[in-house]
């Protein structure tokens, strides 16, 4: 969790810094950021996964909480930043880089149904909410097991 500390923290002090999450200076610190997810995934964390881990932080209110509190507007501008890092990753394009093609849609991780749920559908065990596994926002795609 330490490098996961110095990742943000940098992250934090780009933001601060008035860096927009779009810029290409943030590549670095993004793509440390993804390898520290790989690990924690125990595999690849793909430009598709990323873009949608980004989808989660920014949608569950317990990552949009633990998000705010390194930097005010941070849990909004870091899935900014990793959607537009994702965006730019050379395996996000695939064969298609030269074409100007959008990426092909990849495989999705699944994740517990305490984190997978967005906030509008609430969290397991509470009330009006639901248990199921949910992919990414606005996604239909099954995800990887």
């Amino acid at each position: 969790m330490r490098d996961l500390a110095g990742i943000e923290a940098s992250l934090v002090k780009a933001m601060q810094a008035g860096t927009v999450p779009e810029a290409r200076a943030l590549d670095t610190a993004l793509e440390r950021h993804r390898a520290w997810v790989s690990d924690m995934w125990n595999g690849p964390s793909t430009p598709t996964a990323y873009a949608g881990l980004a989808d989660i932080y920014e949608s569950h209110p317990d990552f949009a909480q633990r998000y705010q509190t390194p930097g005010k507007g941070f849990s909004r501008w870091l899935p900014a930043a990793m959607r537009a890092g994702a965006r730019r990753m050379p395996e996000a394009w695939g064969n298609h880089g030269k074409s100007g093609n959008a990426p092909s849609a990849g495989p999705i991780p699944c994740f517990p149904p305490s984190i997978a749920a967005p906030a509008r559908r609430g969290l397991p065990g509470r009330p009006g909410s639901s248990a199921r596994m949910s992919p990414a926002r606005g996604s239909r795609r099954r995800c990887i097991r």
